[in-house]
């Protein structure tokens, strides 16, 4: 029912912002038009005409399937959110088991790792001022490695862990977005792009708490399930870091 409320009240202020109309319907809203620069002039006849729309148009035309910085930042946003659910959903049960934390508390120390993942959603925009994409997506990868080799090798250190994994996995979904924001040339490719990393991340993502569960229950031990989500992570770092390389 607390979860039922929220869902109404962000609906309400949805339709105080746009309109009962856009909101119910979702027509009637006013569209952002993307930006499309007409020829360029040049009155100097040694320097020809250069038509800027039609490179943008062009390269807009290439389908976003076929490139690979596409599928990359699909895998390494699934890798994020992946790692992400499945340690929300079985941190309490893990440290109860291996630490031995009442149900309550052990319920009340997973709370840090969502916590923490504010420092690195607000933290990562100011090192992308100053840092390349590339470089932020290896160190929070480095970070993000630190949680589930942690639980799997020192859990009774869990705190220390979940600093660095809840700061980490705030910090990834932000610098994935980034990433896109300065691979696209349009608004629309910025919605399409998003709309295919986070679609297609989020389907696999969802497979996180059962897959992770699923393996506890199979081989009896958290070694595994721990080692799962040690891989989702490798797989944020080492395809994030191919997909932004270029990227300035």
């Amino acid at each position: 029912m607390i979860w039922g409320a929220f869902a109404i009240i962000a609906g309400l202020v949805w339709c105080f912002a746009v309109g009962v109309r856009p909101a119910v319907l979702g027509t009637g809203a006013p569209a952002d038009p993307d930006l499309v620069t007409g020829p360029v002039e040049v009155i100097t006849a040694s320097i020809p005409v250069v038509s800027v729309g039609d490179d943008v148009d062009e390269r807009e035309d290439r389908s976003l399937f076929r490139r690979l910085s596409t599928w990359g930042l699909t895998l390494a946003f699934a890798g994020q959110a992946f790692g992400y659910y499945g340690l929300t959903a079985w941190i309490p049960t893990l440290l109860h088991d291996e630490v031995g934390l009442g149900r309550a508390a052990a319920g009340a120390s997973s709370s840090v790792f969502q916590i923490l993942a504010v420092v690195g959603a607000l933290g990562v925009p100011f090192l992308a001022l100053r840092l390349r994409p590339v470089v932020i997506v290896g160190l929070v990868g480095a970070c993000w490695l630190f949680m589930p080799l942690g639980l799997l090798f020192a859990p009774h250190l869990w705190l220390v862990w979940s600093i660095f994994g809840g700061a980490a996995q705030g910090g990834g979904i932000t610098i994935i977005f980034i990433v896109i924001v300065r691979m696209v040339t349009s608004d629309l490719e910025a919605r399409r792009l998003s709309a295919l990393v986070q679609g297609g991340g989020y389907a696999l993502a969802s497979l996180g708490p059962l897959v992770v569960g699923a393996v506890h229950d199979a081989s009896g031990s958290w070694t595994v399930p721990m080692i799962v989500v040690l891989v989702s992570v490798l797989t944020l770092g080492v395809s994030g870091v191919l997909s932004a390389r270029r990227v300035r």
